[in-house]
């Protein structure tokens, strides 16, 4: 399929950055970024972008071969519907051409990304594509019936194809606890998750958070602590049921009170009423690590199938 994708390119946005990569990583599309997200691609360095980027450069960023694609001709290519699709990478930060592409394609080949951690819907917006919310919500829903959720997704490169030895109970990094985001290389990050049973994540400004599909993708099983206070039309594809199971299964649901509301600080990053060293209440014998294995295997599978970037750009194009 011939994609046209628009987006800005002064500034990271990971669900543009999400299903541009994921788009761009199926060899069945040829994929043309109008604005060149230079930063998505393989021949920069990676380490320039730690202290630019939200996220600190790491799972999407300089991950992508540079096939210097043709960007010249677009408004003629455009008016010639060469493009099968037209994709706008954030709804509220960049409509270059939208005039002119919308005058020439129907809405249902017009694909509107909407990843901002507001629940806000932008209205001047929703009915001149096929429109995906991140942050929708349930009323939202029901209001706009044709409006789709969308979820962030991991790269199916970084995936690992074997679960790796567990090395400690807990990994280091605490959302919100800044002194605990020690890392500044990828690597250094990722081997922390696969190292550890355990990594905790919860909401922050929004339901969906990156760092839910880094823990999963490097084989460690999130402890999400607000799960079950999680909207249905939030986090759609994350496996919510399966984690629930383990961790009723394991005991974690009673150690940390899944069920109780949870109070979060004044920038909705950090969670005031739990103690968190109430992991170190865990068990691990011989049973509960047989059980965890099942888990992180069934985790593994999920994974693979239902939250790669690949996935994600199938699914808007569907």
């Amino acid at each position: 399929m011939r994609i046209l994708f628009i987006s800005n390119n002064n500034q990271n946005d990971f669900l543009s950055d999400a299903v541009f990569h994921g788009l761009k990583s199926n060899p069945e599309n040829e994929v043309v970024d109008l604005n060149q997200l230079w930063y998505m691609y393989n021949d920069i360095d990676k380490s320039s972008l730690v202290n630019k980027f939200h996220g600190r450069g790491f799972t999407y960023y300089a991950s992508l071969q540079n096939d210097h694609v043709d960007r010249t001709n677009i408004i003629e290519k455009i008016k010639n519907r060469y493009f099968d699709r037209v994709v706008y990478g954030n709804v509220y930060r960049c409509l270059d051409l939208f005039d002119l592409v919308s005058e020439i394609y129907p809405q249902d080949q017009i694909i509107l990304l909407d990843g901002q951690d507001e629940s806000t819907i932008n209205e001047s917006m929703v009915n001149k594509g096929k429109y995906f919310k991140r942050e929708l919500t349930e009323l939202d829903s029901q209001k706009y019936p044709y409006v789709r959720p969308i979820s962030f997704a991991f790269p199916d490169t970084k995936l690992q194809s074997s679960v790796p030895t567990k090395e400690k109970l807990l990994a280091q990094i605490i959302p919100g606890v800044m002194h605990t985001f020690i890392y500044n290389d990828e690597e250094s990050y990722y081997s922390d998750y696969r190292e550890s049973m355990f990594a905790y994540t919860w909401k922050k400004s929004g339901w969906d958070c990156l760092r839910h599909y880094e823990i999963l993708g490097n084989d460690c099983i999130p402890i999400f602590l607000d799960i079950k206070h999680c909207p249905k039309t939030n986090c759609t594809t994350l496996p919510k049921d399966l984690l629930m199971e383990y961790y009723e299964k394991s005991g974690l649901v009673h150690i940390f009170d899944f069920d109780s509301p949870i109070e979060y600080d004044d920038r909705c990053t950090l969670v005031l009423n739990r103690d968190l060293s109430s992991i170190n209440n865990f068990e691990v014998n011989d049973e509960s690590y047989e059980l965890y294995l099942e888990y992180l295997q069934k985790l593994k599978s999920y994974t693979k199938t239902n939250l790669t970037t690949l996935e994600l750009g199938n699914y808007i194009l569907r």
